[in-house]
């Protein structure tokens, strides 16, 4: 499939999920701990052999770490589908490219509803105060999440692109 820019698609993919800190919790700027932490994320492209061609990619507040192709159970594309694929800006045949959601973001990672029911705190309330007290995102730096992920995925640094 082409898209409108010219590049390829990359197709059907796939959601991975990353958790880290189960035996020591994640200590938030605010003191408070979370054990453990679970992040979904996406891969398109490969890591080539000195692992040098991986690029992180972040994105605003809005939590989705699927950024390119399709899912089976979407309708549409990747939110930046038209900048990742083969032959895109961030292209999948030359980089290894690395989106994860943010703490606290919907479809697939940490949310306020799992740390209340970890803690045994009342479910029924869409956000309780233990989590609004854990970790102002103003004050996080999403990004320590985002690189364990890249480590784990065996690359070394960023490639800027």
């Amino acid at each position: 499939m082409t898209t409108a820019r010219g590049g390829g698609s990359l197709g059907i993919v796939e959601t991975k999920y990353y958790t880290f800190a189960q035996d020591h919790p994640f200590a938030t700027v605010g003191g408070k701990a979370i054990s453990p932490v679970t992040l979904a994320y996406e891969t398109y492209g490969s890591l080539n052999s000195d692992k040098s061609n991986a690029v992180l990619v972040l994105h605003a507040l809005t939590g989705d770490a699927h950024a390119a192709g399709q899912h089976v159970r979407d309708k549409g594309p990747g939110w930046w589908d038209n900048m990742i694929g083969p032959g895109k800006a961030f292209d999948a045949d030359k980089y290894f490219i690395i989106c994860s959601n943010v703490l606290g973001g919907c479809r697939g990672s940490t949310v306020p509803l799992a740390v209340a029911r970890r803690a045994g705190g009342p479910c029924s309330e869409p956000i309780s105060p233990q989590w609004t007290n854990m970790c102002p995102l103003r004050r996080c730096f999403p990004g320590d999440f985002q690189m364990a992920i890249f480590r784990d995925e065996g690359a070394h640094q960023p490639t800027r692109v």
